[in-house]
């Protein structure tokens, strides 16, 4: 049976309970009504920018250039480009320039000055494969 002291005790527990969630609910709609408070916000004047509208005359590019080198070499040091160039100088009367391609990572000999023909170009390349030194040298072509 239900005696007057449980009942009480019932009654406080369900009265504290149901109170408590009440004054927390209190809490969150307060919060909430703080956070939805307009911020005032301060804008700035900008000034009226002028944009002049007359259209230049286009710059014309000049075409690129195609140069046609015969490349004898591709050494991953520069060390070994020197050492082969050191050797092929006494072969080949043209010069012959090192540089760095950074595509591929390596150093590459070529002969200097490039040729403006790819005829003239594989005509040398075809000279230089007679010599065993210079089997693997190929045209690249260039523009520039």
């Amino acid at each position: 049976m239900l005696t007057i002291e449980k009942f009480a005790i019932l009654f406080l527990s369900l009265t504290f309970l149901f109170g408590g969630c009440t004054a927390v609910d209190e809490n969150v709609n307060n919060e909430i009504k703080e956070e939805e408070t307009v911020q005032e916000v301060q804008v700035e004047q900008i000034e009226e920018v002028t944009i002049d509208e007359r259209i230049s005359e286009p710059v014309e590019q000049p075409a690129p250039q195609t140069y046609f080198y015969v490349q004898i070499g591709a050494f991953t040091t520069e060390d070994r480009a020197e050492t082969f160039k050191s050797k092929a100088v006494k072969k080949i009367k043209e010069s012959i320039s090192i540089s760095f391609d950074s595509p591929t990572g390596l150093w590459v000999l070529r002969v200097e000055p490039p040729f403006d023909d790819k005829k003239d170009a594989d005509a040398y390349r075809n000279k230089l494969w007679q010599d065993k030194e210079f089997k693997d040298a190929f045209v690249v072509i260039i523009q520039k």
